[in-house]
């Protein structure tokens, strides 16, 4: 048979048992117990009590699966300016690059 696009069988499932029970089972579990994590999460939110930094987390979290994370953006511009410097570059002066240690930006603190 003919591989379509990434090795699959054109017209053929790339799953064909489809997810391990385990997997369903485990997920299954996940989802019942949901509630009382939420609860938590919304308690520690609202107490004030709570360190500033666990009241920030609880809501990252409950936006982040709530919602889904916020998609990551490239900068486009940057991107391909990047891209044309990279490919201006001799396959001798890109292993020299390679080579050397990552230095953080001037304007950035150097990590202890």
């Amino acid at each position: 048979m003919p591989l379509g696009v990434k090795g699959f069988v054109k017209g053929a499932s790339g799953n064909p048992g489809g997810r391990p029970k385990q997997v369903t089972a485990l997920l299954k579990k996940f989802r019942k117990e949901g509630k009382p994590n939420l609860a938590f999460l919304i308690s520690v939110r609202d107490d004030a009590t709570h360190d500033v930094r666990a009241r920030v987390k609880a809501v990252e979290l409950m936006l982040a699966y709530g919602l889904g994370a916020p998609p990551k953006t490239v900068d486009q511009d940057a991107q391909a300016t990047i891209q044309t410097a990279l490919k201006s570059l001799t396959a001798d002066e890109l292993r020299q690059l390679a080579r050397r240690p990552i230095e953080a930006p001037p304007d950035e603190p150097k990590p202890h």
